[in-house]
């Protein structure tokens, strides 16, 4: 599945979502940036990948190997939501990976947000989604890990 960075991710059915922005939905035959990023963006996805196992995953469900490389390694299955300033971002775990082994650089602000975005599986986390339109309903509550 690909989505041009920053376009409307239109990938979720439920229709109590907020607009999800779209961020590292890359698929072979499409172009995407690549350079350099700051080296704290990787640890930090990792970090908000935490919660991989959790009950809030199963609002988004399937798979997805890397079509760039085909490596077996680069099976993903999860989604990472991350609040901007009036926005949430949405992009595959799989972000890791292309980030790490096809130089994927995402949009600035992308950055920007994942980097100061509250742990996920906190108050704060919830909070920052729900200020952007994230429902009550698909928020649940639960220790990080």
């Amino acid at each position: 599945m690909h989505f041009k960075d920053l376009s409307v991710c239109s990938y979720f059915s439920q229709p109590e979502l907020p607009q999800l922005i779209a961020i590292g939905w890359l698929e072979r035959g499409y172009e995407y940036a690549t350079g350099d990023v700051t080296p704290e963006l990787v640890p930090r996805l990792v970090e908000l990948r935490v919660m991989r196992s959790s009950p809030w995953n199963r609002v988004f469900v399937g798979g997805h190997r890397c079509s760039l490389c085909g490596s077996a390694d680069s099976f993903s299955m999860r989604n990472l939501l991350v609040p901007g300033p009036d926005v949430i971002y949405v992009t595959p775990e799989g972000i890791i990976h292309y980030v790490m082994s096809h130089r994927y650089r995402p949009p600035n602000e992308f950055v920007a947000a994942a980097l100061a975005a509250p742990p996920a599986g906190s108050a704060e986390y919830y909070a920052a989604l729900s200020r952007n339109g994230w429902p009550a309903e698909f928020v649940w509550h639960f220790p990080a890990g």
